[in-house]
């Protein structure tokens, strides 16, 4: 397989000035001297003539053909028509189920030659099997692979006169082939050759039932519905192939995720992959890289992701057998050799990129931020220079976005650019408007996990929901979701309060302005709400983030470039703040927030959980406070962790998700981990789900971080079992509600209006979708208060997520989970070729679903068969044609009205295949149509 969608991108325009239908005859001189004669020939174009001759007049005709096809039925149907006909096909040898095989050349065929009045001659051709006027059979036997079984061509008319021949019953045998043919008019030759004749056909086996209900299944108009669904499954499905080394079998909602990636990445140069947690987005992507390498698309992919991440695309794309290099993001930003040893590596691959070369941008929001100083990023333009050698591209991520559109077309950017008509340009770059566009744009394609819980997953005996993976093995979501607000005091509520009231933390400016206050008026400076914000959640983090934050208030330049306008004073009160949290950091069993901790570790004995931190510090202290205070249990952090050794250490603590069959250094670990504390960075492209206990030691910033963190373990398992996941709000954020210390009065009525109108867990992004950005953290303490303690099942638990995320699962994707198993039953039985007829359709035209080397080729044609849109734009082709399973077909429409409906489509289908191919200097016979939709409004 040299290419996976072989040989139909270079498109030229169809002029209708220089179109001609390919089925027109050319015929050379030589040809037709040579075929003078009406009792013989010998070249092209004159079978036909001579055996019209011959039959014409005739009332039992006997044709003995090794072929049979619609196209050549179509020719000699008028000669046929009221006669008595035997036909008897013949088979080459290594063809032993005959009328199988014959049945299926017959099907192919019925969309080749001329289709004009095509509907006409299949229904005469159905007609005359009803009616007993046409037999068929095969010829019967033993077949011997030591010679040719009725390999003979012969037509027979009467017992006065036949014609010995080459020619098939064919298009190609009875009019454009070179044949030669002689008519034998003698009585002891023509006996003979009827002798024969019946003797073999009194042996053959009869194919009359088997055409003719094949006959009536093609003549019946299918569902536009279930045309969709043919075309759906065929663009969207994926071929299989064993080039995928040793990766694990694709789960059924991942094989039509990797067939758009690879059309993508064909007709785009790239694709942005957005799938939810837990679905398998590395899995999906290595095996697209192992069939683009297995096409010869590319010889060797760059992998750029979190460092920690770095080890396993290693092992996944050597299981699929892909060279690769893998770099960090943060290795892509520096600029001095001398900071990493790797940088003369990145260097060479990046100057050896060309169009062979892959690129997989791994958790990609990490480049959503693209500027910095007005000037784009480092990592931003390396990568933009990497594509524009001609790199393919990959972009994967659960969360593309954190703070709005502009994140998803930061990311958008980085892919080739593209023109309006698809092909590769230097034109305008891909962008959406909104989040939800993403899911249908053409470049991109979104799964999220609400569809395959919906639509792909099962339910075993005790009704628990699961997905297949690997072929055979279950993976089950949890059943039970408990989500739990602990909350504690926090012992600094109150030097914090002081602080935010005097005023102390309004920076130093050159002159007197002032700013939006967050937390009421006060005295000169510049207030920073989003400083403030900062250190309320540095305050409630730990005693460790609050004596180290206090420690850098002490001092003037303790922040890198803030400075406030009152240091002396602060300096004076954060030394004296400080006194409380090193007081509890000396006897960690005292402070109110590792006691909670601790009592949520004790009352889920036995069971993984992984601790949430916002702050390294903060982190530190937990590990520490746990193995001393929890001295049974093994505890370690993530903090400090080259990428070698976080991933010995995710493999320890989270042996099930971290490992898979496929992966050569698989060993057994040597230690085993029951807490993980991890800070932030571990909420996106880790496997956790080992873990059923999470906690947020930490209250997360926004909603979507919230939901980030619940989406490492809120994946599928080996068994079923229900999570907890444990908020710990201080009391600060009560505290900080009141009257004496408030946030904006309108921002804080709003919420209340929300609240009441609100009350499901699944309801926080509505109800924080009018924050003021940097006091969303304090909203989610309190909604999360509100809410109560929740037990969610698993479509509760989804709806939050999909809410938060506000991206829906491509359209195609949800509709083919939606398919039942009738309809899929149908379609797969589906006659080639089916036909259709759309009412009340948004726009008239006709389209066509070709395979052209095996490559579906949806394509979208005007009523005069020109095109309209070609298949580089298939996502907005099946938008187009989308239909429901109760999208009426055409009834009651009167026979003649709808025979010369029938009739106006198969022009029309000639046409736009005639059109087609001439726009890709194809032959017209190398394409098959495997269905096709008349639109009209």
């Amino acid at each position: 397989m040299s290419s996976l969608r072989s040989g139909v991108r270079n498109a030229k325009q169809f002029s209708p000035s220089h179109f001609h239908l390919h089925a027109q005859l050319t015929v050379t001189s030589c040809d037709l001297m040579a075929s003078s004669d009406a009792n013989r020939y010998f070249g092209s174009g004159r079978a036909l003539g001579v055996i019209r001759d011959i039959l014409d007049d005739a009332r039992l005709v006997r044709i003995a053909t090794a072929f049979f096809e619609p196209s050549g039925w179509q020719l000699l149907e008028q000669t046929l028509r009221d006669k008595e006909v035997r036909l008897l096909i013949g088979r080459p040898e290594g063809t032993p189920d005959r009328i199988r095989s014959i049945a299926e050349e017959f099907a192919a065929a019925l969309f080749s030659g001329n289709l004009e009045h095509r509907t006409r001659s299949i229904a005469a051709l159905r007609d005359a099997l009803q009616n007993g006027r046409f037999s068929i059979s095969a010829g019967g036997g033993t077949l011997d692979p030591r010679h040719i079984l009725h390999h003979a061509k012969i037509y027979i008319a009467d017992d006065t006169r036949a014609v010995v021949a080459s020619s098939n019953f064919t298009f190609s045998g009875l009019l454009t082939a070179r044949e030669a043919g002689i008519v034998v008019r003698d009585e002891d030759d023509v006996a003979y050759f009827i002798d024969r004749f019946d003797e073999y056909f009194e042996q053959a086996i009869p194919l009359g039932e088997e055409l003719l209900d094949l006959l009536d299944r093609w003549l019946r108009l299918g569902s536009p519905y279930h045309v969709y669904l043919k075309a759906l499954l065929a663009v969207y499905g994926l071929p299989e192939s064993e080039e995928v080394g040793r990766l694990p079998a694709l789960a059924g909602y991942q094989r039509p995720v990797v067939s758009r990636i690879l059309r993508n990445v064909e007709d785009f140069g790239g694709s942005f992959v957005v799938a939810s947690t837990g679905l398998g987005k590395t899995i999906m992507t290595a095996h697209a890289a192992a069939m683009l390498r297995a096409a010869g698309m590319i010889d060797s992919a760059l992998v750029f992701c979190p460092a920690g991440l770095r080890q396993m695309w290693r092992r996944t794309l050597r299981a699929g057998r892909v060279s690769s290099e893998e770099f960090s993001y943060s290795e892509l930003s520096i600029t001095d050799w001398r900071r990493s040893r790797r940088m003369d590596v990145l260097l060479r691959e990046l100057d050896q990129v060309d169009d062979r070369t892959l690129l997989i941008l791994d958790e990609s929001h990490h480049l959503r931020n693209e500027e910095s100083g007005g000037e784009l990023r480092l990592r931003n333009s390396r990568i933009e220079e990497a594509v524009s050698k001609g790199a393919r591209t990959l972009l994967v991520t659960a969360t593309p976005y954190s703070r709005g559109v502009d994140d998803i077309n930061a990311q958008l950017r980085l892919l080739p650019k593209q023109d309006r008509q698809g092909l590769f340009a230097n034109h305008s770059a891909w962008n959406v408007e909104t989040p939800a566009e993403l899911s249908d744009l053409g470049c991109s394609v979104v799964l999220t996990a609400p569809i395959v819980v919906r639509h792909f997953s099962e339910q075993d005996e005790a009704g628990e929901r699961f997905v297949i993976f690997s072929g055979d093995r279950r993976m089950y979501f949890p059943r039970r979701i408990h989500i739990r607000s602990h909350i504690y005091e926090n012992a600094l509520d109150a030097p914090l309060s002081e602080l935010l009231k005097s005023g102390l933390l309004r920076r130093r400016i050159a002159s007197e302005e002032t700013a939006p206050d967050l937390f009421g008026n006060g005295p000169s400076g510049k207030r920073d709400a989003l400083t403030e914000a900062r250190i309320i959640h540095q305050f409630c983090s730990s005693s460790a983030e609050a004596s180290r934050v206090l420690g850098q208030l002490g001092e003037e330049g303790g922040f890198d470039t803030l400075r406030f306008q009152r240091q002396e004073e602060l300096s004076v009160f954060a030394r004296d703040a400080r006194r409380i949290p090193e007081s509890m950091l000396a006897d960690q069993g005292q402070d109110p927030k590792i006691r909670a901790l601790c009592d949520i570790l004790r009352s889920h004995p036995a069971q993984k959980a992984v601790i949430f931190c916002t702050y390294v510090s903060t982190a530190l202290f937990v590990k520490a406070a746990l193995n001393s205070l929890l001295p049974d249990l093994k505890i370690d952090c993530t903090v400090d962790r080259d990428a070698d050794d976080l991933d010995r250490l995710l493999r320890a603590f989270a042996p099930i998700s971290n490992s898979a069959e496929f992966l050569e250094d698989d060993t057994a670990q040597d230690e085993t981990l029951d807490v993980l504390v991890a800070t932030g960075s571990l909420a996106e492209g880790f496997n956790l789900q080992d873990a059923p206990l999470l906690i947020n030691f930490d209250l997360p910033w926004t909603v979507l971080v919230l939901a980030q963190r619940m989406g490492r373990i809120l994946r599928p398992w080996h068994e079923p079992r229900e999570i907890h996941i444990y908020n710990l709000i201080p009391s600060t954020m009560e505290r900080l509600d009141t009257d004496d210390l408030y946030l904006a009065r309108k921002w804080k009525e709003r919420l209340e209006r929300r609240s009441k109108e609100h009350r499901s867990f699944a309801d926080i992004p509505v109800l924080l979708e009018e924050r003021e950005g940097s006091v969303e953290m304090i909203a989610l303490a309190r909604v999360l208060r509100q809410t109560g303690d929740p037990d969610l099942n698993l479509d509760e638990a989804l709806a939050f997520v999909e809410s938060v995320e506000e991206i829906r699962t491509s359209s195609f994707l949800d509709d083919l989970g939606r398919a039942s198993e009738a309809d899929l039953a149908a379609v797969r039985s589906m006659v080639p070729g089916l036909r259709s007829i759309k009412g009340d359709a948004s726009t008239e035209g006709l389209f066509v679903l070709f395979s052209y080397r095996d490559r579906p080729c949806p394509v979208l044609f005007d009523m005069q068969g020109a095109i309209l849109l070609d298949t580089v734009k298939a996502d907005e082709i099946m938008a187009r044609i989308r239909s429901e399973p109760d999208t009426g077909e055409t009834q009651g429409i009167p026979q003649r009205k709808l025979e010369d409906t029938l009739d106006r489509y198969d022009r029309l289908l000639q046409r736009s295949r005639d059109a087609w191919a001439h726009s890709r200097d194809i032959d017209p016979e190398e394409l098959r149509i495997v269905c096709s939709m008349l639109l009209r409004s």
